[in-house]
């Protein structure tokens, strides 16, 4: 074998082990919690973690304002300090912006965000924090820059800039403190190899689907 060639396919096989290594990492978007008009709550395989993680940024004044899409749920702290659930600004069927030709195509959470989308648009809010699980942030992201960088510009007056989403909306990404990635060599571990694997499928599905939508 050639000097070349040998050091050609030694650099192909390192890339990819560092790609294999860094692959739950990229999955992780993690900013700090930023005051916002409202915290909107992902749920997907919800065992608590994440509901625990939106209520504790609630208590932490980080907004007033709790948005549940996949429950079609608005919750606003109460001058007592509970949270209470408020009418939709929406009637129900006007909030989830499925396109009727593409409906079939969209997961859970991408449908989350269109109905999180509906919410804030009829509260006439433009900025919050997105809370889920840590390895689902990336995808998060990504979907969130997609459906609300489609956004028709708010009126003027708003707190939100151009940001990275693409349109006048401010988000953070936080993933909950209360359910922390696994440690050690993920394909060794099944829940982290699950959730990765998982992951990344979603993701490639959503890359293939989404510039039809």
């Amino acid at each position: 074998m050639k000097l070349k060639t040998f050091y050609f396919i030694s650099c192909i096989v390192v890339l990819l082990s560092l790609a294999v290594v860094e692959a739950p990492s990229f999955l992780i978007v993690s900013d700090q919690p930023a005051n916002s008009d409202a915290v909107v709550l992902f749920l997907g395989g919800e065992k608590g973690t994440r509901e625990k993680e939106a209520h504790q940024l609630l208590r932490e004044t980080y907004a007033d304002c709790l948005i549940i899409p996949a429950r079609g749920q608005v919750q606003k702290i109460n001058p007592d300090g509970k949270l209470i659930k408020i009418d939709l600004p929406l009637k129900p069927n006007t909030l989830n912006l499925k396109p009727a030709a593409t409906a079939a195509w969209l997961e859970d959470t991408h449908e989350e965000a269109l109905i999180a989308r509906g919410i804030m648009e009829g509260l006439g809010i433009n900025s919050a924090i997105l809370v889920s699980a840590p390895y689902h942030m990336r995808r998060i992201k990504m979907i969130a820059e997609s459906v609300f960088g489609n956004s028709p510009p708010l009126e003027k007056g708003g707190r939100g800039d151009l940001d990275s989403s693409g349109g006048r909306y401010r988000f953070t990404f936080v993933p909950t403190r209360y359910e922390a990635p696994g440690d050690g060599v993920w394909l060794l571990n099944e829940r982290d190899r699950k959730f990765v694997l998982t992951e990344y499928t979603k993701i490639a599905w959503f890359l293939l689907y989404s510039p039809f939508v």
